[in-house]
């Protein structure tokens, strides 16, 4: 199968290539911009591909935040010129989004029935470039598999809070926390992801379709400070004042990809980070 993946050197793409035969890399740092559709086009026409991974894009909230038009043109424009490219070969496209398009919903555990409820710029675009893909699938005829992931982690991860938090235990013999504690995030270990990229490849199903990519389950940031300070004996420091009633909750249901695609997590945070610890020594 001929696979062509976009943001091919990334966190997750450089994972993802390792189990594919000979995939068509495509990213920035190989001289491929999403941005010239001139570029995503003669990479079709040249390669030919069956089926497109769309890693490429923006994976940063802060970054959008402060470059909101950047961020609209690698993760909107870019899958917009992915999508055109498509559409004249019927080629099957896996979408990585992101849960952020749902918002906030506290204490509610979030399937795809959900409404979406972006609160920030990077949240926005990813769900822009969802509505294009449906409508390029409607008007069409292509294949697209959306795949929602929640916040994801592992060795290699840049600017996230565990590379923060592993640094200032290693470096400082301190983790010091910013804001609420008690916030409890879904973190899904990246090489659970890339096997959920990989089903999603080789499944054959038909039209359009959204799916949760996650863990099933939250985890505070106190907890996962705490997890990282043992392997260093390192203490943790937080305010005091803030308190659990005023946390923010996320959790996602893994339910639908489970049924349709066979995938569920394996990786549990524990061993995650055990991993990560060992190779950060």
């Amino acid at each position: 199968m001929r696979v062509l993946v976009t943001g091919s050197e990334g966190f997750i793409g450089s994972r993802l290539c390792k189990h594919l035969q000979d995939p068509f890399r495509f990213d920035l740092i190989l001289g491929f911009d999403l941005g010239n559709f001139d570029q995503v086009a003669e990479a079709f026409a040249n390669f030919k591909p069956e089926v497109v991974i769309h890693l490429g894009g923006n994976a940063y909230v802060g970054y959008a935040k402060e470059n909101p038009e950047k961020d609209v043109a690698s993760n909107v424009i870019g899958t917009l010129n992915i999508l055109k490219a498509s559409a004249q070969m019927k080629t099957r496209i896996i979408f990585a989004s992101s849960a952020q398009v749902y918002g906030t919903y506290h204490g509610k555990v979030i399937d795809e029935s959900f409404s979406e409820n972006p609160i920030h710029p990077y949240a926005i675009s990813k769900l822009s470039a969802e509505r294009y893909c449906r409508w390029f699938s409607e008007n069409f005829g292509i294949s697209i598999c959306v795949l929602r992931f929640s916040n994801v982690y592992g060795f290699g991860r840049k600017g996230d809070v565990f590379d923060d938090f592993f640094r200032m235990a290693r470096e400082d013999g301190a983790i010091r926390i910013k804001g609420n504690p008690y916030n409890a995030p879904d973190f899904v270990n990246v090489n659970d992801l890339v096997r959920a990229l990989l089903l999603a490849k080789d499944s054959h199903a038909k039209g359009f379709e959204v799916f949760n990519v996650c863990s099933g389950e939250s985890i505070t940031i106190l907890s996962i400070a705490q997890m990282i300070a043992s392997f260093y004996e390192a203490k943790v420091d937080y305010n005091q004042q803030y308190n659990s009633s005023e946390a923010q909750t996320f959790i996602l249901s893994n339910a639908k990809i489970s049924q349709t695609l066979g995938w569920k997590p394996e990786i549990s945070l524990t061993e995650g980070l055990r991993e990560m610890f060992e190779k950060t020594k």
